[in-house]
């Protein structure tokens, strides 16, 4: 075992170090990191209000001796007479994701590249009209401003904000003035000739598709997405990405690296269900099971690893050391923090807990996806962040009680899978304590 250990990582440091030392500064992949991480207050106040828009029970179908009944009703009641301006927040909010992940990418880039970012932002909001939307009964299309724009957004945020930097480091459009006129004017004349270059393209490409394929770009780039989204957005696919997730972090390289690839994801797909949700899609059939909040209260429970189970059995463990870390893990695991677990057990680069490590998460990913995918719990519409308190993480994300149930199940199995090997680790240190 310690020699299959030792080549493991022996090939991540020489294989898959430098890649992720390399992704971890790479310029667009941080600022969509930085995005997403922004912009969960809009998504958690357009979720809660769309929530609040769209009673989850139909008191109409239950009975009125049933418990909550009136509670229901009086939900119902309330959502019908001051529903409209709480939806209309929702849709200004949730349903404009793309928008919001477009002008964050814009804004962290343009931060990045030493850019003024006023004009960046300004150039990436109109190019992003011109692409996401079009003409339509005299007002404008929204119809890719939610979930379903949001990989076309990062494109003309990317591609904008690369172009205007390139013209500008080139000079062309630079306008010479005396050094007595305001910099904010010189940047907004030099910005002429290159906001002409940058809008040129995408109309351009929007003649083309539009009269030529009878298509749209954000159309476009959705097919071209299929084949990665396909590969990931289900089952095997999500399971085969924990496993590489848990082995990278399993020899100190954070699981980050490979989930940063998967937020483009989480968040569209997020999107999608709470739009068909407001919709009047039922919270069973939404149509999709994974995204961040599936993740986090699901799969991740208590940290990577879903450590949460293994801190409780700490508590209880007869080795001072072992209760000690627990006492002092258990707390953070509740808000799916586990590093002083994963360093102070130790788990990362520890071979007894490297099989529970894995088998954990994945048994997590494969009960919690099939709890949502036959309706016995109800499907993710809402995301309070990754650091959220357990319980009530559950609740919010599906507004489904069930979910706590599935939770504590989850912790009983996490824990079940880590005990055979705490308590041979827990054996091994205590040979170790006796012999010193």
């Amino acid at each position: 075992m310690k020699a299959v250990l030792e080549k493991l990582q022996s090939f991540l440091d020489k294989h898959l170090m430098p890649i992720a030392g390399r992704l971890g500064t790479e310029r667009h992949l941080h600022a969509m990191q930085s995005t997403f991480q922004s912009i969960i207050p809009i998504i958690m106040i357009g979720a809660f209000t769309m929530i609040i828009s769209n009673p989850v029970v139909n008191y109409e179908k239950i009975s009125a001796s049933t418990f909550g009944y009136g509670f229901f009703k009086a939900w119902a009641e309330f959502a019908n007479t001051y529903g409209g301006p709480i939806q209309f927040l929702s849709t200004v909010t949730l349903g404009f994701v793309a928008l919001y992940v477009t002008l964050g990418i814009g804004y962290f880039m343009a931060e990045d590249l030493k850019l003024n970012k006023f004009i960046a932002l300004a150039m990436v909001f109109i190019n992003f009209m011109m692409i996401n939307s079009f003409s339509v009964d005299g007002g404008i299309s929204t119809d890719y401003f939610g979930g379903y724009g949001i990989f076309s957004g990062m494109v003309v945020a990317m591609f904008t904000v690369e172009l205007y930097s390139f013209l500008i480091k080139k000079n062309i459009g630079r306008v010479r003035l005396p050094d007595t006129v305001p910099g904010a004017l010189v940047d907004s004349l030099s910005s002429i000739i290159p906001m002409i270059i940058i809008f040129a393209i995408p109309t351009a490409i929007v003649m083309i598709l539009s009269i030529g394929f009878n298509t749209s770009f954000p159309a476009l780039v959705m097919l071209i997405m299929t084949p990665f989204v396909s590969a990931t957005d289900n089952l095997l696919g999500f399971m085969i990405l924990t496993i590489i997730a848990q082995l990278v972090f399993f020899v100190g390289i954070h699981n980050d690296t490979i989930w940063n690839i998967m937020q483009p994801v989480f968040y569209a797909n997020i999107a999608i269900n709470a739009e068909a949700f407001a919709n009047g899609a039922a919270a069973t059939e939404l149509p999709k099971i994974i995204t961040h909040p599936f993740m986090w209260n699901f799969c991740v429970i208590g940290g990577a690893g879903a450590t949460l189970g293994l801190c409780i059995l700490l508590l209880f463990s007869k080795n001072k050391q072992f209760k000690t870390i627990g006492r002092l893990s258990i707390v953070p695991a509740f808000f799916g923090v586990n590093e002083p677990i994963l360093f102070g057990l130790p788990i990362v680069l520890n071979p007894i807990m490297l099989i529970p490590f894995i088998v954990a998460q994945v048994a997590n990913v494969i009960i919690a996806y099939g709890s949502m995918y036959f309706g016995l719990v109800n499907r993710t519409i809402n995301y309070v962040g990754s650091q959220a308190p357990n319980i009530y993480s559950q609740i919010i994300s599906t507004m489904d009680f069930k979910a706590v149930i599935l939770f504590v199940m989850l912790v009983i199995l996490d824990a079940l899978i880590y005990y055979p090997f705490l308590k041979s680790y827990e054996k091994q240190q205590n040979k170790l304590e006796t012999a010193e």
